[in-house]
């Protein structure tokens, strides 16, 4: 989406133009490039490394900051949230939260907005709630 994942500069008089890469556009090329799948996931990994080459030629304080930015966009992701466990500690005491399901639904509300309501089924310390 243009002004959320890049931005465009239309040349004028002999110019060159420019199109912009944003923070949330690489992420999201980074996401597709280890969640997505044939042809889209091919060409997202081209476009992730066609940047990552860039920064590197950039420097290295660029490069660092663009590699962090695609590690981020490649952890993100619903895909790996079924079965997704961990070891938290709350109030001194060590707990493991399993997430075993998940959905989501569309609501109104009273006033007549649409609301997205997710709900995750987890298990903690064996205890399954929603």
């Amino acid at each position: 989406m243009e002004g959320v994942h890049f931005s465009v500069k239309i040349p004028e008089e002999g110019r060159y133009g420019y199109v912009r890469i944003l923070r949330e556009g690489l992420e999201r090329a980074a996401r597709l490039f280890e969640r997505g799948s044939g042809e889209q996931q091919r060409l997202a990994a081209e476009f992730v490394e066609y940047i990552l080459q860039r920064a590197k030629e950039a420097g290295e304080k660029v490069y660092e900051k663009a590699r962090e930015i695609v590690e981020e966009g490649k952890a993100r992701g619903s895909l790996t949230l079924k079965g997704f466990e961990k070891r938290v500690e709350v109030g001194g005491r060590e707990h493991v939260v399993k997430v075993v399901g998940w959905n989501a639904e569309l609501e109104m509300s009273k006033s007549g907005k649409k609301l997205l309501r997710i709900r995750i089924t987890a298990e903690v310390d064996g205890v399954r709630s929603d």
